[in-house]
C-alpha cells in the first residue's frame, strides 16, 4: 500500500516526502467526555432528509472535527505527558525513536501548494476527495466518490491494518446503508499483507456521517468510544474481515 512506502520515509531517511503537521491542539472542540450531539437548530420550516431520514448537515461541523471529539475521548496507555493510565488497550499515542518523539497515529492526506502530500500527526485530518488515494489508503470505493463531499482519517502509522479509520459527510439523497454496504465490501475484498485486521465496522451518525473503521482490537475501541461520545451514533456494520 502506498502509505507505507511514505511512512517509511519518516522513520527511516532524512528526507521526508510527506510533511507531518504537528499539533497539540487537535480540535477546537471539548475534550469533555459527555456525547456531543452532531445536529443542527432548525432554522426553516423545510428540513432535507437522505433516504433513510436522517437529518441536515450543520456545514459547520466537519468529519474532522467528528473523529478530533472522539479521538480525544480515548484513553491511553501513555497519555500525552507520559503518564500511564489504566486501560487496556496496548497501544500508545506517542514512540520515542533515537532520541525523538513521534506519533503512532496520523490524519488525513491533501495536497500543499506545491502538490506534496500533507499528513498531521498525533490527530485526525482532512482526506483530500482523490478516489485512488481514498481507495488506497482508507478502504472507500472510488466508484462511490460521488457519495460524499468531504472526508477525514485517522490510521496508525506504523501498519494500517491494525487500525485504519475514515469518516465521511454523505451528499443528500445517498442511500446510507447501501453505502455503508458498499464500503465494506471495498474493504473486505482487499488483499492483506504485513499483518491482518479483524474487524470492519461501519458507524452511521445523524446528520449524513458513516465512520469506517478497519483493524484489531483498536477498531473495537474506538467503534465503542464513538457510540459514547457522539448521541445518536449507531452500528450498521460490525463483520470479521474475510480471511
Amino acid at each position: 500500500m502506498i502509505i507505507f512506502l511514505l511512512l517509511a520515509n519518516i522513520f527511516t531517511s532524512c528526507t521526508i516526502n510527506i510533511i507531518i503537521s504537528d499539533t497539540s491542539t487537535t480540535s477546537s472542540n471539548s475534550t469533555s467526555t459527555s456525547p456531543t450531539t452532531v445536529t443542527t437548530t432548525t432554522t426553516t420550516t423545510t428540513t432535507n432528509k437522505t433516504t433513510n431520514n436522517t437529518p441536515t448537515v450543520n456545514p459547520t461541523i466537519t468529519p474532522t472535527d467528528i473523529l478530533c471529539k472522539i479521538w480525544d475521548n480515548i484513553p491511553f496507555l501513555i497519555d500525552d505527558a507520559g503518564t500511564p493510565n489504566d486501560t487496556e488497550d496496548d497501544l500508545t499515542k506517542y514512540v520515542e525513536y533515537e532520541g525523538e518523539k513521534y506519533s503512532n497515529f496520523m490524519g488525513g492526506f491533501e495536497l500543499d501548494a506545491e502538490e506534496i502530500p500533507v499528513m498531521v500527526q498525533g490527530a485526525p485530518g482532512n482526506f483530500m476527495l482523490d478516489g485512488e488515494m481514498i481507495d488506497s489508503m482508507l478502504g472507500y470505493p472510488a466508484a462511490k466518490l460521488n457519495s460524499i463531499d468531504s472526508a477525514s482519517s485517522l490510521i496508525f502509522a506504523i501498519n494500517q491494518n491494525i487500525f485504519t479509520c475514515g469518516a465521511y459527510h454523505v451528499v443528500d439523497g445517498t442511500n446510507v446503508t447501501e453505502l455503508a454496504n458498499a464500503i465494506e465490501e471495498n474493504i473486505q475484498n482487499r488483499q492483506w499483507w504485513c499483518g491482518f485486521p479483524e474487524k470492519v465496522i461501519i458507524i452511521q451518525l445523524p446528520g449524513n456521517y458513516l465512520i469506517s473503521i478497519f483493524g484489531q482490537s483498536l477498531a473495537t475501541t474506538f467503534a465503542n468510544y464513538t457510540l459514547e461520545t457522539i448521541e445518536g451514533a449507531i452500528i450498521l456494520i460490525n463483520n470479521d474481515i474475510r480471511i
